[in-house]
Formats: C-alpha cells, sequence, structure tokens
C-alpha cells in the first residue's frame, strides 16, 4: 500500500470523455488481481503435477471489470459508479478504454543490466 505518495495519473480523452487513469498498479493490486482469477479455477493433480481441469467462462469478464476498477480514477469528473458508467458507453468508446486500461495493466518493463 502506498503511503504518503500520489500516485501519478494519466488523462484519456476518448471523444467528449475524459477518463483519468493511474499510470500503474501496484504489485500488490496486480496479485490481487491475480488471485481472483486463480480462484476461478478448477485444479486436479495428474501424474503429481497440478493442472487446469477447468474454469468459468465469466473469468474473462470479471478480470476485465477488475482492470478496469482498479485503473480508472474517474469519468468525466466523477470518481462514482465508474464501472457501470464505463459499461454505459457506446460500444467502440468503451472497447477503447478496455485497450488502455490492459496496455497499462499488461505493459512491460525491463530491467537494466
Amino acid at each position: 500500500m502506498e503511503t504518503g505518495t500520489t500516485r501519478e495519473t494519466r488523462v484519456i480523452k476518448v471523444g467528449s470523455h475524459e477518463i483519468v487513469c493511474k499510470s500503474y498498479l501496484t504489485g500488490r493490486e496486480v496479485r490481487e488481481i491475480e488471485n481472483q482469477m486463480l480462484n476461478q479455477l478448477e485444479m486436479n493433480q495428474k501424474n503429481g503435477q497440478p493442472e487446469i481441469s477447468g474454469f468459468k467462462a465469466s473469468m474473462m469478464r470479471q478480470q476485465e471489470d477488475q482492470y478496469l476498477t482498479s485503473v480508472v480514477v474517474s469519468l468525466d469528473g466523477n470518481a462514482e459508479d465508474i464501472l457501470n458508467r464505463l459499461l454505459d458507453l457506446p460500444g467502440p468508446t468503451y472497447k477503447l478504454v478496455v485497450e488502455t486500461v490492459k496496455e497499462i495493466v499488461e505493459k512491460k518493463e525491463v530491467a537494466a543490466s
């Protein structure tokens, strides 16, 4: 948990909408999302090795929702009910927001050598 610091944000303008997003997720936030996804998997053992035996199809939508609620700080200056308000955007606008949020969550950082 960050204490005493303000996280950098970035503003995305999509049509007439202004979306403020965190510029990154912390390791703790990423782990929380991953844990919730792992809890959706059904695991068995085969030849002493763990294997995935099933998962719920809704898992991908849940992950997308978690990305959006973890990254988006406000929509059009309002931080209330962000997920539902994003879902009410026109489809192409919503998809662009999702793509941008996924880039923030999944961006790769290369360690310096």
